[in-house]
């Protein structure tokens, strides 16, 4: 079987976009091969190699090829034995990759030294958009390298690192972050019972006034808190439910910042149509705004048309819309487009920026 997956992917077979090999008792050799032909595939989007052993070697073979590749979306290590050395080589990867979105390597022993490198990884990167960190023997040392990250990244919207061995001191160093980060939108650190009430109450503090956190779990969370997150999930939930309703407000969308950001971390909970359908009406509007109503286009607008056309949005759309490359494709040159468009649009006419 994967000697036929293993020519597909050297065919760089269009049809193939996504690979599952979990459970498969693939080893490192295993993992050489399907490397060597991903460095020249432009096709998948998708790679799941859960629960096997390529161990370290083949997260390097793997490594290699992701600074190479253009097209992987989605990478799936969990539960593989690989250790620091591993995490290392693809630290190194994340440092040029501009495809991977979704990077999973719980269950396997990255360990503290592991978890800095992928944190400085992070501090350079600009378009993982998840990071699975769980059951990986990560400390307060470990917390303490990603936090830093968490201050610099912008682009990271989910970071699970529950079942480590983070304390309270780990959780301080997470907490004060949050103060700083306003990309992050979904936090877990259940499992981590060394927390204990102290960690959880400066985590309830910095969350209480991040207002982009929606989603959080670890233990000991105070009920103020569990509280705020289910109003932050029910507004989501409520912008989702009116936009599918078939009347979505443009002008309401565009007015008011804080639904921006909430539609933003909707993104990944719309299905395809929805998500294709939402792009189609943001540029009829954009168009309709540049053409008709320059005059009165105001920052508000032009950061609404920015969050939403901007290379990191579409990226966040891949995931939601089965990772289909041509249409995502299509759309980033759409709102590449209509952005040289409101550029142009904004030198000629400098009182659109209340110049």
């Amino acid at each position: 079987m994967l000697e036929a997956y293993i020519r597909s992917l050297k065919d760089n077979n269009a049809g193939l976009t996504m690979l599952d090999l979990s459970n498969h008792n693939r080893d490192a050799d295993d993992a050489q091969a399907i490397a060597e032909d991903l460095k020249h595939n432009t096709s998948l989007i998708r790679l799941y190699l859960t629960e096997n052993n390529i161990g370290d070697a083949g997260a390097q073979y793997i490594a290699e090829a992701l600074k190479r590749n253009k097209s992987l979306v989605t990478l799936d290590l969990y539960d593989n034995s690989i250790n620091p050395v591993g995490a290392i080589a693809l630290a190194e990867a994340l440092k040029t990759n501009t495809s991977l979105t979704m990077l999973d390597l719980s269950n396997n022993n990255i360990g503290d030294a592991g978890a800095k490198d992928i944190a400085d990884a992070l501090k350079i990167n600009t378009s993982l958009i998840k990071l699975y960190l769980a059951l990986n023997n990560i400390s307060d040392d470990g917390a303490k390298e990603i936090a830093e990250a968490l201050e610099i990244n912008t682009s990271l919207t989910m970071l699970d690192l529950s079942n480590n061995n983070i304390g309270p001191v780990g959780a301080q160093y997470i907490a004060e972050a949050l103060k700083r980060n306003k990309s992050l939108t979904e936090l877990s650190l259940l499992g981590s019972k060394n927390i204990g009430p102290v960690g959880a109450k400066t985590l309830d503090e910095a969350i209480k006034n991040n207002e982009y956190i929606c989603y959080a779990q670890y233990e000991n969370q105070s009920q103020e808190i569990k509280d705020l997150l289910f109003e932050r999930q029910k507004n989501i939930h409520q912008l989702i439910t009116k936009y599918t309703a078939g009347k979505p407000d443009m002008d309401k969308i565009t007015k008011f910042s804080k639904q921006i950001e909430y539609f933003s971390i909707a993104y990944q909970r719309f299905t395809g149509e929805e998500l294709l359908k939402l792009k189609q009406d943001i540029v009829a509007y954009v168009s309709n705004k540049l053409v008709k109503k320059l005059p009165s286009l105001i920052p508000d607008v032009a950061d609404c048309i920015i969050n939403y056309l901007d290379f990191h949005t579409i990226t966040q759309i891949n995931i939601a819309c089965d990772n289909n490359l041509y249409v995502i494709m299509q759309i980033k040159q759409e709102a590449e487009l209509k952005m040289q468009q409101l550029e142009a649009a904004l030198k000629a006419e400098p009182r659109a920026l209340g110049i």
